[in-house]
């Protein structure tokens, strides 16, 4: 089963008997295969992604408001889905079995919220970006807990001699094994952790020199060795940080037109 959250709707994309089929070129690798290694040199065709077909039903369940700009959805392990309606300023959750929807309003909301993680004990983690925090919320008590992101503050170039205040820009969110909750820093340019049991926040800058919105880094996840994996959207860069060493590593992939 699948959920996703998309134009103002919870759709539940059930798949029937498991019946998915790959089409797409025969060069691409499939998990549990062993790829062919060439060693003759380059004019091969890049690798694409294979398109999936699956047979299944789509059940959806409209929102009771309009202009909910749903953003990223997660699972509990009562099979709730949570989710953040930007246009509301409010964290929502949608119970499948009595098609009920729950929203609260988050603190000092400023229509930013975007990534979203349930952790281990179904307490929700989520990001504010324009209200600049990383928050969490307990559903056991209602209870929201927010952590403040530092705010930037760059030279105005349309209004010589003023400067801006930017937020940091937190945009998506990926928690550990240890449950801290990684974060990218749009604005920033940098990666965040912030120490779940301390409330200590470390940030990682992802260049020598202090940048601010010239790599974007957008997305987050973190693979089985604690390696954090995260994009750069303004470079076509996909990077990795070993967080016991703090040292980067990037990988950049080239544009195909």
């Amino acid at each position: 089963m699948l959920a996703l959250a998309v134009f103002g709707v919870i759709a539940v994309v059930v798949l029937a008997n498991g019946s998915v089929r790959l089409s797409g070129p025969s060069n691409t690798t499939l998990p549990g295969t062993t790829p062919t290694i060439s060693s003759s040199p380059a004019s091969t065709q890049p690798t694409t992604t294979p398109s999936i077909t699956a047979i299944g039903n789509f059940r959806e369940y409209r929102l009771p408001q309009s202009d909910t700009e749903m953003m990223r959805p997660g699972i509990d392990h009562e099979g709730r889905i949570w989710f953040g309606e930007m246009g509301h300023n409010a964290l929502a959750v949608f119970d499948p079995r009595t098609h009920t929807f729950q929203q609260m309003a988050v603190p000092d909301g400023r229509a930013g919220l975007m990534g979203l993680q349930v952790a281990t004990d179904d307490t929700v983690w989520f990001v504010e970006q324009y209200a600049n925090y990383i928050g969490h919320y307990f559903p056991k008590t209602g209870r929201f807990q927010t952590y403040p992101l530092p705010w930037l503050t760059i030279p105005d170039t349309s209004n010589a001699g003023h400067t801006l205040s930017l937020p940091s820009g937190p945009n998506e969110l990926a928690l550990d094994a240890h449950g801290n909750a990684w974060f990218t820093e749009f604005n920033a340019d940098e990666l965040g952790r912030l120490n779940t049991h301390t409330g200590l926040i470390q940030h990682y800058p992802l260049s020598a020199k202090k940048s601010v919105q010239t790599l974007y880094p957008y997305g987050i996840t973190i693979d089985s060795q604690s390696m954090i994996w995260f994009t750069e959207s303004s470079n076509n860069h996909i990077g990795r940080l070993d967080p016991a060493t703090g040292a980067f590593s990037m990988r950049q992939y080239p544009r195909h037109n």
